[in-house]
């Protein structure tokens, strides 16, 4: 997204290079929250190989919830909720009493903690939320770390319906969107 001659563009904060599955990203680069309101259809268009671990774990997900991917290596403890449009990468963990969903992207080695709830986001990499996080509508980067308690709000406290506005580089941009979270840069560590 062109500002004032500066180039406003999620790969400066986040890497999204790498194997195919994670370029699919690249298309939304200048606007990340074009990807993040697109995310449901993103999800349920990708063809994803590999073996779905999915049956592994019928007792967290609901009857009714449908393209669900987990990948290999990765746990999901009693009491963890797997919602719809949910993709789950290798080796991650996902506690009790986490809820996941709908339209999540939690890429490999990634771990959320008891009691966090994630939703229309994406998580990159080796990141982490620990317990009592919410993340809405946001992307957070590689090797993140959210301590206890972070919240993500997708929520702002504007008129119904009102669309939110960012500034990057002092101009504002409308979003069209009247859910937004954050967008949090690879190896950012928020406390509590």
């Amino acid at each position: 997204y062109q500002l004032g001659g500066h180039m406003f563009k999620i790969s400066d904060i986040i890497e999204i290079n790498g194997p195919d599955l994670y370029t699919v990203f690249a298309d939304y680069d200048s606007k990340p929250w074009e990807l993040i309101k697109n995310l449901d259809i993103i999800l349920s268009e990708l063809n994803i190989s590999g073996t779905n671990y999915r049956e592994n774990y019928e007792h967290c997900i609901d009857e009714d919830n449908t393209n669900i991917f987990i990948g290999e290596g990765t746990t999901l403890e009693s009491g963890a909720n797997i919602k719809n449009n949910v993709i789950i990468g290798k080796n991650c963990r996902i506690k009790g009493g986490a809820a996941i969903g709908p339209n999540v992207f939690i890429m490999d080695g990634c771990t959320i903690w008891h009691c966090s709830e994630v939703e229309n986001s994406i998580f990159m990499s080796n990141s982490n939320a620990a317990h009592l996080n919410f993340v809405g509508h946001s992307i957070i980067g590689s090797n993140v770390n959210l301590a206890a308690g972070v919240i993500c709000s997708n929520f702002k406290q504007l008129p119904f319906g009102a669309d939110i506005n960012i500034q990057v580089n002092g101009r504002k941009i409308n979003t069209k969107m009247s859910l937004l979270g954050s967008f949090i840069g690879d190896y950012t560590k928020i406390g509590c």
